[in-house]
């Protein structure tokens, strides 16, 4: 910050001094010195706000490649958690029936929208805990997901 005030102030002395060469050197600096701040500071850590990655690499770590799991719900785009997961997840299509009836079984898990889930737990007609929540909000930065299972 201190540079980038210290560069202003230079710019500007060259401009009142009418040297434009040293005025244009000067404000391409601050161009630069801005793009990598933007690019360095701000860029990830909305990044890290809305990835949803941290949440499916613990997801991978605590069921490994092989566990049962099923992506739910609608109003979300499961892409980068099938990216992450670096295998395909079926999608459980069939409403709340299907979706109790897989976690009926031993060692289920399923992937949805925290909103989803809140709706369902709030209807009175799903009582499965959450057992993992994203920090991540997904690409709007409103969305975490939900890992709720049988096998908890």
């Amino acid at each position: 910050v201190l540079l980038s005030a210290g560069l202003w102030c230079v710019a500007a002395a060259q401009l009142f001094a009418a040297d434009a060469r040293g005025a244009v050197v000067s404000l391409a600096a601050l161009s630069v010195i801005a793009g990598l701040l933007v690019q360095g500071v701000f860029l990830p850590s909305v990044a890290e706000s809305r990835s949803y990655r941290p949440f499916v690499l613990e997801v991978n770590r605590r069921m490994g490649k092989g566990g049962s799991l099923r992506l739910c719900g609608q109003g979300w785009d499961p892409t980068s958690v099938i990216f992450y997961r670096g295998a395909d997840v079926p999608v459980l299509d069939g409403g709340l029936g299907a979706l109790r009836q897989y976690l009926r079984s031993a060692d289920a898990y399923c992937i949805m929208s925290e909103r989803e889930w809140k709706h369902l737990v709030a209807s009175g007609k799903f009582s499965y805990p959450v057992v993992l929540t994203s920090r991540g909000g997904g690409p709007d930065g409103d969305d975490p997901l939900v890992l709720i299972g049988s096998g908890v």
